[in-house]
Parts: C-alpha cells; structure tokens; sequence
C-alpha cells in the first residue's frame, strides 16, 4: 500500500501548535536517529480501526520500521497538502538554502496578520545571523 509519507523536522507540530489526540509529539533527540512517525486521526480510524494500543505500533515506510508515537488531529488541507498526507516522520531531507522555517512563518503570518509581528520578529533575526 501506497502512503503519502511527509518528513518533518522534530519541532514541527509544536511550531504549528498542534498537539496529539493520543500519545506525544515526536522529541528532539528523534530528529535524526529513531524511526517514529505520527498519524492523522483519519488515518487512525480507518486504516487501524481506531485501535486504542495504536501507540507503539509499527508501521512501514519506505521499507523502514517505524514506530506510531502519536495521533494528530485532522488538520486542514492548506497544511497537510493536496493528498492529505496521514503520515509524518522525522530525519527530513534538507534542501540547501531552503527553511521550513522561514515558509511556515510567512504563511502564518498571512493567516493571521494580528500576530504577524510576533511570527516575523524571530524570523527576521534568523535572517540577519
């Protein structure tokens, strides 16, 4: 079976400030050397049966083991992409002079203006190191 597979950096969800419906975020010592993935609560329900030991379960990606150390609320489609990606793990591929970072502050600050000081400050410091 076919799974849209996202890598992300560990901090991911806690930057968008999402938080698990079952089990934990994925930890900073998970960024590069454990094989973990997070799943949507869709992906929970219909492809585990909404298994209530879903956490520490495996699943494979990309021929790897992983092991589901979260669930995550379904989130919209501007920031899961066109394909729903359900699945999320870490050890992200790095795209020289491209940060997630910077993208992920741009677009929230669109989202919500009120705050776009706030999101950009850091960001803007980021760019002046």
């Amino acid at each position: 079976m076919q799974l849209p597979l996202f890598r992300v950096t560990a901090n991911w969800f806690d930057v968008l400030g999402v938080r698990p419906i079952l089990g934990r975020n994925f930890l900073s010592s998970e960024e590069e050397g454990a094989d973990v993935a997070m799943v949507s609560e869709h992906f929970w329900q219909k492809r585990l049966g909404r298994a209530p030991n879903v956490i520490g379960r495996t699943i494979t990606l990309d021929g790897v083991a992983h092991t589901i150390v979260g669930v995550i609320p379904n989130m919209p489609v501007l920031w899961v992409g066109p394909n729903g990606n359900e699945v999320w793990a870490t050890k992200p591929f790095v795209i020289p002079g491209f940060s997630h970072i910077l993208g992920l502050a741009a677009l929230l600050a669109c989202l919500f203006p009120a705050r776009r000081a706030a999101m950009l400050d850091p960001v803007q410091a980021l760019r002046t190191e």
